[in-house]
């Protein structure tokens, strides 16, 4: 009967103790809310700092001001942006764990947000295909034909944003230095000529 009662007595304060948990959602990408650092690779909130210092860097680097100078005499771009694509960018950190596709994810949201470019998804990234795919809805009986979009409407790019993450260790004493390298550039594809880079190292220490 006492062991009954023991053990009843310890599921009750497991359970009292487990109510007296609480969670709380934060914003993984402010500072202020998410203070939380990975241990040997590159936080969520390490790698949106970097992704809107790469965006920052690109917007308003002189070079790339120029270029949007020499787009917008064009008469036929004078009341829009230039459209770039983006690709997923390499990892050749070593580390498979390293989430390249969430960077590329947070650059295209940050250059929307920036307001100096437009972000196509026909083109680049992970090969977006829902643009070609609808096209051929035509053949589809189930499908309205007059509301199929028509072959020849999309925009090509004007921009072509590309880059690779890499990474390598640095012994320090009793640490180790894990840094990894963001290196991007921007290319004008109507004269292949290099718009902007970037290069860019964030280093992860482990003790």
């Amino acid at each position: 009967m006492k062991k009954q009662l023991l053990i009843a007595s310890s599921l009750i304060a497991g359970i009292a103790f487990g109510c007296g948990t609480t969670t709380t959602a934060i914003d993984p990408t402010n500072p202020e809310e998410n203070n939380v650092l990975a241990v040997g690779t590159v936080s969520y909130r390490e790698l949106t700092d970097a992704t809107r210092a790469i965006v920052a860097d690109a917007m308003i680097s002189d070079d790339f001001q120029e270029f949007l100078t020499r787009y917008k005499l064009n008469p036929e771009n004078a009341n829009q942006r230039p459209l770039m694509m983006v690709w997923t960018l390499k990892n050749e950190t070593g580390d498979n764990t390293f989430q390249t596709g969430l960077v590329t994810d947070e650059i295209c949201t940050s250059l929307r947000n920036a307001g100096k470019v437009r972000v196509t998804l026909a083109a680049g990234k992970s090969g977006s295909t829902a643009a070609a795919a609808t096209r051929d809805l035509v053949m589809d009986k189930n499908f309205n034909k007059k509301t199929v979009k028509e072959r020849g409407t999309l925009n090509a790019p004007d921009l072509s944003l590309e880059g690779t993450v890499r990474g390598n260790y640095v012994n320090n004493g009793d640490a180790t230095v894990r840094v990894f390298s963001f290196n991007l550039k921007i290319q004008d594809l109507g004269t292949g000529e290099e718009v902007w880079s970037y290069n860019k190292p964030v280093a992860v220490k482990k003790q």
